[in-house]
């Protein structure tokens, strides 16, 4: 149990700024898990859908994210009508919960709004893997999910946006203007 680690640590939201990098996460959590258990929080963080090492909340997450990604496979094929046979992988159980909330986020017109709901149902299914582990590594492992899915919103803000805006069209306009000068 981490009982300190885990009452140490400040809530987060998905609309909020993050307290720490994932990067500081894993640091702060380094001193207090294992490294078996330490690696399979990085991978959390990171985003991958697999590990070497496994325990039965990062078995339930890796699937439903590989379910997850399966589903939006398909929509996304399904809207370019093309076979989404080749990004699909498989995966253990099924999650119905996980088809639904990809087919709503596929309703909406806006393409930041979809994302945003397909990261909330990424959030959900984080906190519902916990169980009653509120106090062992479910929750850092729920936790190390959450964190990144708030680190990304983050380096989605407008100013980001805007710079990144600005710094393409520099780097186009700077590549047309050599091709004129040849």
């Amino acid at each position: 149990m981490f009982y300190a680690l885990i009452a140490s640590l400040p809530h987060i939201q998905i609309d909020r700024d993050p307290p720490f990098s994932s990067k500081e996460y894993l640091n702060i959590c380094s001193d207090h898990v294992s490294d078996s258990q330490l690696l399979l929080l990085n991978a959390l963080v990171n985003n991958k859908t697999s590990c070497e090492i496994k325990n039965s909340y990062t078995n339930q997450w890796f699937n439903a994210e590989i379910q997850l990604k399966n589903a939006i496979s398909k929509q996304r094929a399904q809207n370019r009508g093309i076979d989404a046979k080749p990004f699909i992988h498989d995966h253990a159980n099924f999650i119905g919960f996980i088809e639904t909330k990809v087919q709503e986020a596929f309703n909406t017109d806006n393409p930041l709004d979809l994302e945003r709901l397909l990261d909330q149902t990424r959030w959900d299914l984080a906190e519902e893997f916990i169980g009653v582990d509120n106090y062992g590594f479910s929750k850092l492992a729920a936790y190390a999910i959450q964190l990144r899915i708030v680190n990304q919103w983050y380096d989605r803000s407008d100013e980001k946006g805007q710079t990144n805006l600005e710094d393409t069209i520099t780097k186009n306009t700077e590549s047309d203007s050599a091709v004129i000068k040849l």
